[in-house]
């Protein structure tokens, strides 16, 4: 079929006079939507209208005529859409050139109802706006939402006067358009006045920008470009990205947000991937530009060789959120130029930030902690900042009141978090540094030497939970003695630790969560060296030496308020009770009850070798608490306990992906569906070749079915669509329906008339 609507006559009363919806799908053959004489209002109507997936497509309407000005334009200039609301086209080949305004402005207005424009995966279109397009008022006077990706030849969207008229626009979506070099051209000669500054997409809220590797600015003019309602924007894999707005005749270098982009509004700017950044903000800013800024995120800016200039942190007052990666030029936190003198001396900068992460700062020296205000921050985390040899000065320390969560983490030189000598000489001890701080990470730190320098004692009387990984074993067990009292303890890579049970026993003793992880070798927890009564939930992850977790004998003194038990990973674990040696294991008076009080949920998760959960000399294994049991990538494990195993209520258990159920009997239950799995296993290698042979039966009932559907002719109804009308040459549709969907099985159809 070549075409939805095709005529030779002229009709006043239009073809589609009633038509809301026009829906096309997969219409490979098919080259317009009209052919014949001039609409009327055949399409007045039309609110939403969806082409997806047509192999080549020219133009709307073919009215017959040699219009050589118009033959690349899929809208001419005759064409009257006063309804249409959503305009959608998706995998459509042949289109070039959508509209065309110079000319028609004055006569009709353009798409006057227009809310959403969605053009994707045009792989001909060179232009949606002209650059010498004018539009007033009326025309695209209610379009919302912009969208345009996979448009390889599109190298623009609009020029300037068309920005400035879309005054209705919120939403702005660019992806992955590759020869796009900016969004908004200049117009054709000069601009008609002498403006120096314009306001653009006057309520546009959110702006995104992804995968565009030839874009290097979104204007290049030496206009001011206000964006006067921006919230949001975020930028993605922009690696050509130099500036906003580039000025014809730059006087200096060009940064990201300079002088000649206003955007007093914005709330949140995330960019990732902005490899060809050199400066990301400009100085001699608006004052206001960007005093509104809440959220600042920008990773992979490996050209920039500082974070902020004086002028742009100075207006940063509501920045609450600032997360950095990847600076790996960068020596300077603050542009130095300026920044030096009384007035600078005097400035408290970030007042409102409570959120600072920063990664991968290689050549970074100093963070100027002294000139930031810190006393909202309650979240800091740095990593691979190879330049700091110490974190804090003391002074510093006294404005971190409200610090809750503190990470450092593969800072090659560092060796103590509080360093140098305190401006007070007076100064001995500081009992409380933060105040408020209740999760301390530290985590490989090969300098690591202490949490201060020697004129500074430490108490951490608030913090509940540490997580230290990859420190020196000594270093590790005199850093615990500080933490005596915290609740939460999460260790990684410290074997050592546990191989020394003087050293164990500076583990906390009231500790209520206790998780250890990656420690590939080792082969055995001292319980006994620590206290463990306090511990609520247990994880143990990827230790791969361990055989067995827990001693049969521990059970009496142990773990009485233990609550949830999480294994992971563990390689060789066998079982998580078992007696330590072989003489133990023969000795029949070490045949044991172990009952675990308080113990809820049991998770055990990719153990290859797990045989049980308690070994053959358990006499019994108790759980009277016991509410939910998870069995997952354990395919050695038979049964629960070789003993007798008491839960007194039903607790829920899934094994292996299947579905949740209850039961009252562990033992049984695993038994039951391990032998299930081996039933289907075995059925499964008899059955292979009479599933063969179905399969050879299926094919030829399928052809069988395919021949008996050639003969069929069908009924159809008004509006709708059947697989049956592909063998139709000819279909007729009446006038007086309002929606249309064709798909795929019209494409046999060679006349689509009306009646």
């Amino acid at each position: 079929m070549e075409y939805i609507a095709s005529t030779n006559e002229s009709n006043e009363e239009g073809i589609f006079p009633k038509l809301e919806e026009l829906v096309v799908v997969r219409m490979r053959t098919l080259k317009g939507i009209y052919h014949g004489p001039d609409l009327y209002d055949d399409f007045s109507h039309l609110k939403n209208l969806y082409l997806q997936n047509i192999d080549y497509i020219q133009s709307f309407w073919d009215d017959n005529e040699d219009n050589v000005q118009d033959d690349k334009l899929f809208f001419n200039k005759k064409m009257k859409f006063p309804s249409l609301e959503n305009l959608t086209i998706e995998n459509v080949s042949g289109i070039v050139e959508l509209w065309h305004l110079a000319d028609v402005e004055e006569v009709v207005p353009a798409f006057p109802k227009l809310v959403k424009l969605k053009l994707y995966d045009l792989s001909e279109l060179r232009s949606i706006w002209r650059s010498n397009d004018v539009i007033t008022h009326r025309s695209f006077q209610n379009l919302k939402s912009l969208f345009v990706g996979l448009c390889p030849n599109l190298e623009m969207i609009c020029p300037l006067s068309v920005a400035a008229a879309l005054e209705q626009l919120e939403l702005l979506s660019f992806h992955n358009n590759k020869n796009m070099k900016e969004i908004i051209a200049k117009e054709i000669g000069e601009m008609k006045n002498n403006d120096t500054e314009m306001a653009i997409f006057s309520k546009l809220q959110t702006m995104c920008l992804s995968y565009l590797p030839n874009l290097k600015c979104f204007f290049g003019g030496s206009i001011k470009l206000i964006f006067s309602s921006l919230k949001e924007i975020v930028c993605t894999n922009l690696e050509e990205m130099v500036a906003f707005v580039i000025p014809e005749y730059p006087e200096k270098s060009n940064a990201l947000f300079n002088d000649k982009v206003v955007m007093p509004t914005i709330k949140h700017i995330q960019i990732f991937n902005a490899q060809g950044l050199q400066e990301i903000w400009g100085s001699h800013l608006d004052i206001g530009s960007f005093n509104k800024l809440e959220n600042f995120s920008i990773a992979f800016a490996k050209k920039a060789m500082k974070v902020f200039s004086l002028d742009a942190i100075k207006q940063m007052q509501n920045l609450k959120v600032l997360r950095l990666h990847n600076f790996q030029l960068a020596e300077e936190f603050i542009d130095p130029v300026g920044f030096y003198n009384d007035e600078a001396e005097n400035l408290a900068l970030l007042p409102q930030l409570k959120n600072l992460v920063m990664h991968s700062f290689p050549r970074l020296k100093r963070v100027p902690w002294e000139e930031l205000a810190l006393k909202n921050l309650r979240e800091l985390k740095l990593s691979k900042i190879h330049g700091l040899t110490s974190l804090f000065p003391v002074f510093v320390c006294r404005r971190l009141l409200n610090l809750e969560t503190l990470h450092i983490i593969d800072c090659e030189k560092i060796e103590e978090i509080i360093g140098g000598k305190s401006s007070d000489t007076n100064i001995v001890e500081v009992e409380v540094v933060f105040p408020q701080l209740n999760f301390l990470k530290l985590g490989n730190l090969p300098a690591f030497r202490s949490l201060c320098s020697s004129n500074v004692i430490l108490e951490f009387s608030f913090i509940k939970g540490v997580d230290f990984g990859q420190l020196q074993n000594q270093i590790l067990s005199d850093l615990l003695k500080n933490f005596q009292h915290v609740k939460e303890l999460q260790l990684e890579r410290c074997e050592e630790l546990f191989n020394r049970e003087r050293r164990a026993n500076a583990i906390p003793p009231r500790l209520r969560k206790f998780t250890l992880y990656n420690m590939p070798n080792l082969q055995r927890i001292p319980w006994m060296a620590f206290s463990v009564k306090s511990i609520h939930y247990l994880k143990i992850f990827k230790v791969h030496g361990l055989k067995f977790l827990f001693p049969a004998s521990m059970y009496s003194d142990g773990f009485v308020q233990l609550e949830e038990i999480h294994i992971d990973g563990c390689r060789d674990l066998k079982q998580v009770f078992a007696q330590e040696s072989i003489e133990d294991t023969s000795n029949n008076a070490t045949l044991t009850t172990i009952i675990l009080p308080r113990v809820k949920i049991i998770k055990l998760k990719k153990l290859p070798n797990l045989c049980s959960f308690s070994s053959e000399n358990c006499h019994a294994l108790k759980f009277p608490s016991l509410e939910e049991v998870q069995i997952l990538e354990c395919p050695t494990m038979k049964t629960f306990s070789y003993g007798s195993l008491s839960t007194p209520r039903p607790c829920k258990i899934r094994m292996d992906l299947k579905e949740e159920e209850e039961c009252y009997d562990l033992n049984a239950f695993i038994t039951k569906r391990k032998e299930a799995e081996e039933t289907e296993s075995t059925e499964g290698e008899t059955s292979g070749e009479e599933r063969e042979t179905s399969r050879e039966g299926a094919k030829e009932e399928s052809i069988e079915g395919e021949t008996s559907r050639e003969d069929a002719k069908g009924e159809f109804v008004e509006g709708e669509t059947s697989r049956e009308v592909k063998k139709l040459q000819k279909y007729k549709i009446s006038n007086r329906i309002a929606k249309i969907r064709l798909y795929w099985s019209f494409n046999y159809v060679e006349v689509l008339g009306t009646s």
